[in-house]
């Protein structure tokens, strides 16, 4: 199959779109960020922590807690699975998976994934 230069940049930028869109699938969707690094302006990002639990409360079936490590930050976790919610233990260092948010002028996390650090 031959290709003239007239047809050879269609097919180019045909490749480079499907890479670009190939790319966007690919790449993760959050990024690891220390707690101390998590400002204001991340409201509505979606990012990886890891830290140990401390302050731990279960009230109506969500979990709130502070996650430590080196600076401390709000974390609520909205009705967690019974498997999710084994692994919320005082003191247990995991990573968590959530969204940045701003809960009465204070920086918080939202979890949506809890994952424990062996």
């Amino acid at each position: 199959m031959e290709f003239g230069l007239e047809n050879l940049k269609y097919v180019s930028l045909t490749l480079a779109v499907a890479g670009l869109l190939a790319l966007a699938f690919l790449l993760p969707e959050e990024k690891s960020v220390q707690a101390g690094a998590i400002t204001a302006e991340m409201s509505g990002e979606k990012i990886l922590v890891a830290g140990t639990i401390k302050n731990l409360e279960i009230r109506k079936g969500n979990a709130f807690f502070t996650l430590e490590n080196g600076a401390t930050v709000k974390t609520v976790y909205f009705s967690p699975s019974i498997e999710q919610l084994s692994l919320l233990r005082n003191g247990s260092t995991v990573v968590v998976k959530a969204e940045v948010s701003l809960y009465r002028q204070e920086t918080e996390l939202i979890a949506s994934e809890v994952r424990e650090i062996d």
